[in-house]
C-alpha cells in the first residue's frame, strides 16, 4: 500500500471513527428526548387520573346529597335501609375513584417503563458508537504501521 496510502488509509478510518461517534450522539440524543416525552405523557396520565377520581368524589357526594333530600322530603328517617343505601353509594364511589387512580399509576408506570426502554436504547447506541470510534482508530493505526512497514 506504500506509506502515502497508508496514512491516507488511516486519516480515513480516523474520519469514519468519528463520524460513527457523531451519529451515535445524535441518536441518543433522539432517545433520550422520546424518553423525556414519554415521563411527560405519564405525568399528564397520572394527573388526569388523579382529576377524574376528584371528579368522581364530587358526583358521588352530590348523589348522596340528592338521595338525603330525596329521603328528607318524603319524610324516611335515614336508618336501616335508607341509610344503607347512602353508605352503598359512598363505597361505590370510593371504588370507582379508587379505580381511576390506579389505572392511571398503572398508566403513568407503563410510560415509565417506555421510557426507560428510550433511555437504555440511547446508552446502547453511545455504547456502540464508541466501539466504532475505537475500532476505527485501531484500524488506522494499523495502517499506518503497515504504510511504514512497507518503507523497509
Amino acid at each position: 500500500m506504500g506509506a502515502a496510502g497508508g496514512m491516507i488509509s488511516a486519516g480515513l478510518q480516523f474520519d469514519a471513527g468519528a463520524m460513527s461517534m457523531i451519529a451515535a450522539k445524535q441518536g441518543a440524543a433522539a432517545y433520550e428526548y422520546s424518553g423525556e416525552i414519554l415521563e411527560s405523557e405519564g405525568d399528564i396520565a397520572m394527573r388526569q387520573g388523579l382529576s377524574t377520581a376528584t371528579g368522581i368524589r364530587s358526583e358521588g357526594e352530590d348523589l348522596q346529597s340528592t338521595q338525603k333530600v330525596a329521603y328528607a322530603k318524603s319524610g324516611v328517617m335515614l336508618l336501616g335501609t335508607p341509610l344503607q343505601e347512602l353508605e352503598k353509594t359512598a363505597q361505590q364511589t370510593e371504588r370507582e375513584a379508587l379505580l381511576a387512580r390506579e389505572t392511571a399509576r398503572l398508566n403513568q408506570l407503563r410510560y415509565l417503563q417506555q421510557a426507560e426502554i428510550q433511555y437504555l436504547s440511547a446508552e446502547s447506541i453511545e455504547s456502540s458508537g464508541k466501539a466504532n470510534q475505537v475500532s476505527s482508530i485501531g484500524s488506522g493505526i494499523g495502517d499506518i504501521f503497515g504504510g511504514i512497514g512497507d518503507l523497509f
